[in-house]
């Protein structure tokens, strides 16, 4: 089966093939490979012929290993094997081998001619037995004569497609340099235009522009500029590079030399750039725009913060036919915050793809392969990623990336060919300091697959902003070089030797070079130092330093509750949360910060007030919140560095807001409106702007403004029990519907709370469906009986480990208290990581009763101690019956 490049059915040909369990072998960048492999196809004739007079079983098995093929006939009469030629110039190659072929075939033909005149001649001489057994010599050697090709190209071949092929990856950290801390992608390679070895060039938060090359494993730096406007964006065009920082865009020739400066139009500070010949797209938070040849041409507001973007030839058709393949068209693909990606033509939104988490980077890929064009990859919030093909006329997610367990959130992506596979295999970095590479299995198409698996792991010990691939130490293996947040600059080298002589004399005589080159920095720091003694005492009196740090909230959907994650330039000392509504503050297994809490006073503002001591050198800190469904208000964290030689210490004050439904997060799944029976419908003189604002105190996943006058709807979904809240927003009119009676009471007093303040005045119509309360607690009774199961296995783990090491052995027990002792490890981890959860349910439940009997217009709280009497007593069964009671039994005074 031949597959020529942009045949409309090439991707579902991929996918026909794998579905019917036939593996595709793609075309082999060596020409010796592909030529062998179109000879056995076209050639594949004769094999029926000689497998029926010669039954030589391990010569099927190495044709089958070697090359990959399929035999769909177990006799073996006939086989089929599948070629994809995905280039022209194995086009080139199909006719050299159809003469090549040709010439075989005359050849074939003629000895069977031969051997057919041979046998009348002497036919009446000798028995026809001996010819039968010339013929099988001469199969045999023709046999010979095959396997001689097969077992070439596994000895002569060296660098061939599956020679390549190592699934167990090991790459070697080499340390070139520390810069100051830096911002996403801002890394990137500077092409030789004379076929050396590529530089690096990195731009800081100091703006300062360094590029060096890599020389014995050691930075040589080419040139530094000096400092400015923090560098949010690097990007190069052959050798050329372009920075962004503010409002500005500056490029810098390969020597340093500042040749192009251009001050945009933009009211807020550049985050994002992309640079292709003639045009430069930059964007804000909020606002994209496309220069062409330094001028204003097409701009897009969004309605959620754009955290990245990426600029990429997209087909008009996801599969497109030959005759169109060329048809391309230049787009760019924001990543916003709202889990949206949009992909934009001009300033025009063609598309609007939906992603599980909001995405915080995204790349373009190329598959040599199959030379599809319009991929892209996204990183997101819940540490997953997803392959995403663009078309003008369409966009589909390919495949999404799977953990069993949330992982941290990914900060950077690249596409390198770790494994030699000829498929670009990708390169993760996670906020950590994780960097990962996956895989493809059998070096197939990146089509092909679900998702990747992971063979590769390391951690840097900082949050990863920016990789790139390429060969900056050695021509002949290209390496990922890494950047982090704290400015650590790593190449991961993919040089087997480096690997295999990590303790060789040559490897400690560098070893040794570095170091006295490093004695000898150290020396003259020093004596700069000293020179220098009152001016740097002078300037530790009248100047307090500035802190720089990167402080993240995000929402882990997985476990329900945020993140906090900080990561400081300097040494922590320590670190204080104080907060004015109920927290739950639990820790992650690779803090090692020391927790104290401060015991408040009840009428006190503030309900939680702790304070996280650190070591030595410690840099980082993570500690996740859970808040109670609700309750919306203000944390406050205060940051107090290690300082060397001042008297006083400087705290920095950083502020997080908590929405009262912040376990909602926005959706875009179908609902049914009609289970929506529970409806609040506020209306006043006042604006859509300011409905959108009071709507965003009470809901996450709102931007500061809205944008447009034009109505506007949002869903949103409650990660811990599945509920559904629908909020439609005008001039004058505020409309909500959920399925969750409580949810529609929080939003209701948010507005009304947020309109007292401003004293506007609203009227609010209320249309309550006490009877969804028992949708509700369909949902809510499974989360707790698996919540109260897993306290039980907790308590009874010590008692049932006692039994264990008395008689030896488990045997004595029932099948599921083995299984409990098996498990014990990972069941202690699930309870401390919320050793809350429960109470929090409880507390969900008595405010959907006391919601509930308000609905009803009876006062619910003498009720609640027959309530919490069922809750305790965890007779879940009982819970519907009690709520369907008009009138509960069991008052006591509250």
């Amino acid at each position: 089966l031949f597959n020529l490049p942009g045949s409309s059915a090439q991707s579902n040909t991929f996918k026909f093939l794998v579905k019917h369990g036939i593996r595709v072998n793609p075309p082999h960048p060596h020409l010796y490979n592909e030529l062998l492999s179109l000879f056995l196809c076209l050639s594949c004739p004769i094999f029926p012929l000689l497998i029926k007079f010669f039954h030589c079983h391990f010569f099927l098995m190495v044709l089958k290993h070697n090359l990959s093929f399929t035999f769909l006939e177990s006799d073996f009469n006939w086989c089929i094997i599948v070629t994809i030629i995905a280039d022209l110039r194995s086009i080139v190659l199909l006719g050299v081998c159809l003469v090549f072929t040709l010439v075989i075939f005359t050849i074939v033909l003629g000895l069977l001619v031969s051997f057919f005149l041979l046998d009348c001649v002497i036919v009446f001489f000798w028995d026809c037995v001996h010819l039968a057994v010339l013929f099988h010599i001469l199969c045999f050697l023709w046999s010979l004569l095959l396997l001689f090709f097969f077992f070439s190209r596994e000895l002569f071949v060296s660098h061939g497609r599956r020679q390549e092929v190592n699934m167990d990856v090991k790459l070697k950290a080499i340390n070139y340099l520390q810069v100051a801390n830096t911002s996403a992608k801002t890394l990137q390679l500077v092409p030789s235009s004379s076929g050396k070895l590529s530089k690096v060039v990195v731009g800081d938060l100091d703006g300062v522009v360094t590029c060096f090359g890599v020389k014995k494993r050691s930075a040589v730096i080419a040139f530094q500029t000096i400092g400015g406007p923090a560098i949010e964006r690097t990007e190069m065009i052959k050798d050329r590079i372009f920075i962004a920082s503010g409002v500005e865009v500056h490029g810098y020739s390969k020597k340093g030399k500042n040749f192009f400066t251009i001050t945009t139009h933009m009211t807020e500070p550049i985050k994002s750039m992309c640079v292709k010949d003639n045009h430069i797209q930059v964007a804000g938070e909020y606002v994209y725009t496309h220069y062409i040849d330094n001028k204003d041409t097409y701009s897009y507001m969004s309605q959620s913060v754009i955290r990245d973007m990426a600029s990429l030839f997209v087909p008009k058709r996801a599969q497109a036919t030959s005759g169109k393949q060329k048809r391309v068209h230049e787009m760019v693909l924001l990543a916003c915050a709202d889990s949206m990606l949009r992909l934009l033509q001009g300033g025009e939104v063609m598309h609007f793809i939906d992603v599980e988490s909001p995405p915080n980077v995204v790349i373009a890929v190329h598959d040599p392969v199959t030379n599809h064009p319009g991929l892209a990859v996204v990183g997101m919030e819940n540490g997953n990623f997803s392959l995403i093909q663009l078309a003008r006329d369409e966009c589909e997610v390919v495949w999404t990336s799977s953990n069993s367990t949330q992982q941290p959130a990914i900060t950077s992506l690249c596409a390198f060919d770790a494994t030699g596979s000829g498929t670009p295999d990708i390169v993760v970095g996670r906020r950590n300091g994780a960097v990962e590479v996956y895989t493809f299995d059998d070096d197939g198409d990146i089509f092909l697959f679900e998702e990747p698996n992971l063979v590769y792991q390391t951690n840097m010990g900082s949050a990863i902003t920016s990789m790139v691939s390429g060969c900056v130490s050695y021509k002949e293996f290209p390496e990922i070089v890494v950047c982090t947040f704290a400015g650590h600059i790593v190449g991961l080298h993919t040089n087997p030797k480096l690997l295999a002589n990590a303790s060789s004399d040559s490897s400690n005589v560098q070893y040794n070079e570095t170091v006295t080159q490093l004695k000898n920095e150290i020396t003259a720091l020093e004596k700069e130092l000293q020179a220098l003694p009152f001016e740097l005492e002078k300037l530790q009196q009248h100047t307090l330093p500035d802190l720089r740090y990167s402080c993240k909230f995000e929402f882990l959907e997985s476990q329900s509750c945020n993140l906090l994650a900080i990561e400081s330039e300097v040494s922590l000392d320590f670190l204080m949360i104080q907060s004015e509504i109920p927290l739950d503050l639990l820790d992650v297994e690779e803090s090692t910060a020391i927790a104290c809490f401060s015991a408040q006073p009840h009428d006190s503002s503030s309900k939680v007030v702790a304070t996280y001591s650190f070591g030595e050198s410690e840099t980082n800190f993570n500690v996740r919140i859970r808040s109670i469904e609700g309750q919306g208000g203000v944390i406050n964290v205060f940051i107090v560095p290690q300082l060397q030689g001042q008297g006083a210490s400087v705290a920095h004050k950083h502020t997080l807001s908590v929405h009262a439904l912040g376990m909602h997060r926005r959706t875009r799944e179908p609902v049914d409106m009609g289970s929506l029976s529970n409806r609040v419908t506020i209306s006043g003189s006042f604006s859509i702007s300011k409905a959108y604002h009071w709507l965003g105190t009470a809901l996450p996943e709102l931007t500061s403004k809205l944008h447009s006058d034009e109505p506007a709807e949002f869903l949103f979904k409650s990660a811990l029990i599945g509920t559904y809240l629908h909020c439609q927003i005008s001039s004058g009119e505020i409309v909500a519907r959920s399925d969750n009676l409580s949810s529609i009471t929080i939003v209701k007093d948010c507005i009304a709370s947020a309109a007292t303040k401003e004293n506007t005045q609203i009227d609010i119509d209320e249309d309550m469906d006490p009877e969804s309360c028992v949708l509700v607690l369909h949902r809510i009774i499974p989360v707790l009986e698996d919540c109260v199961d897993l306290n039980k296995k907790v308590e009874m783990l010590h008692t049932l480990k006692e039994i264990e090491a008395q008689e030896g052995t488990t045997s004595a027990l029932s099948e599921e208290y083995a299984d409990v002792i098996e498990h014990g490890d990972e069941l202690v981890r699930e309870f401390e990581s919320q050793p809350f959860h429960l109470q929090r349910l409880f507390g969900i439940v008595t405010d959907l009763f006391i919601d509930k009997s308000k609905a009803m217009g009876i006062n619910g709280k003498p009720h609640l101690k027959v309530l919490m009497g069922v809750l305790s007593e965890h007779d879940f069964d009982e819970l519907i019956p009690f709520f369907l009671q008009d009138e509960p039994l069991g008052e006591v005074d509250v």
